[in-house]
């Protein structure tokens, strides 16, 4: 599941990926709280995070071509993540 992570600027969203992130949580979580940001500010920057809790993630959709940044950020061993990725 993708929770979000509160208390960031307007044109900002924050999200960290908790347990296993399937695909409907991008549509259910990360899409409409995007959408909401782009239609205030037109565009928006994102944090990512994979830390500890997650269990691993299907890839997000491609086309999110409104977003100004990103920054996926993991704790620890960041690179043994990838969408294919198994504990």
């Amino acid at each position: 599941m993708i929770r979000v992570i509160q208390d960031l600027p307007d044109d900002a969203g924050g999200f960290g990926a908790v347990g296993k992130v399937e695909a409907d949580d991008y549509k259910d979580v990360l899409d409409p709280a995007v959408a909401k940001a782009i239609a205030a500010h037109g565009t928006v920057r994102i944090l990512y995070e994979l830390g500890d809790e997650c269990e691993g993630y299907t890839q997000a959709p491609c086309g999110r071509t409104r977003w100004s940044a990103s920054l996926i950020a993991s704790a620890g061993n960041g690179s043994r993540w990838s969408p294919t990725t198994k504990r």
